[in-house]
């Protein structure tokens, strides 16, 4: 009698379990068309897209921190055509653009 019991138990909690599990809501792929998940991130509070580039069938992000020109968490991104977004580790971050040759007076 326990047995039968047990069983049942369970049984009612995997049917349970599999209807909860169909109630978790998704996150959108894209809303009006902005893609969340090919959000950029640093490590330094203030990230920003430096370059937006295609080329070689891809689409090509690098992203900056202002005011940082020993290098930064910024990296180069790749997107591909189904929309994923490959970081390249060996890329160094930082704002490169404006390194003043000598100390301003």
């Amino acid at each position: 009698m326990k047995l039968n019991s047990v069983i049942g138990l369970l049984t009612v909690f995997s049917v349970l379990g599999c209807t909860a599990q169909k109630d978790v809501k998704k996150i959108p792929e894209s809303i009006s068309g902005i893609y969340p998940r090919l959000a950029y991130y640093n490590n330094e509070g203030e990230c920003g897209t430096g370059a937006v580039v295609p080329w070689a069938d891809r689409l090509w992000v690098v992203t900056y921190g202002p005011h940082l020109p020993n290098g930064s968490s910024d990296k180069l991104y790749e997107v591909t055509s189904d929309y994923r977004q490959i970081m390249h580790k060996e890329s160094i971050g930082g704002c490169l653009l404006y390194t003043s040759p000598s100390p301003r007076d």
